[in-house]
């Protein structure tokens, strides 16, 4: 959860800091600074939402409230998509390239 919540909040290496740095960056070369610029200022205003959660999972000493739940085990499927997944951010946050070759070539078909 940890990976997908900085993911969202834009944090490098990542692949959500890739995906903001592509929309912010083609709005910028569009003519729409103004856009790009408010919509830094609302990912950093989300991500101390997002960042937020990672703290309270963390940082936080769990209340009396959660000494009473139970926590049903994870299957196996779920913990391999889980892992899967987590890998797949972080490896295209560092080397997007590959991903985003895919991407230029879908585009030729929407055109």
């Amino acid at each position: 959860m940890t990976v997908f919540m900085l993911s969202f909040a834009g944090i490098p290496l990542t692949f959500g800091f890739v995906g903001k740095l592509l929309v912010l960056t083609a709005g910028w070369r569009g003519g729409w600074a103004w856009l790009s610029l408010l919509g830094v200022l609302f990912s950093a205003v989300a991500a101390f939402f997002y960042l937020r959660v990672v703290a309270v999972v963390f940082f936080r000493a769990p209340g009396e409230a959660a000494e009473g739940v139970e926590v049903s085990p994870i299957s196996i499927g779920s913990w391999i998509t889980l892992v899967v997944c987590a890998i797949a951010v972080v490896a295209f946050g560092i080397y997007p390239q590959p991903l985003m070759n895919v991407f230029d070539h879908a585009s030729t078909f929407l055109r």
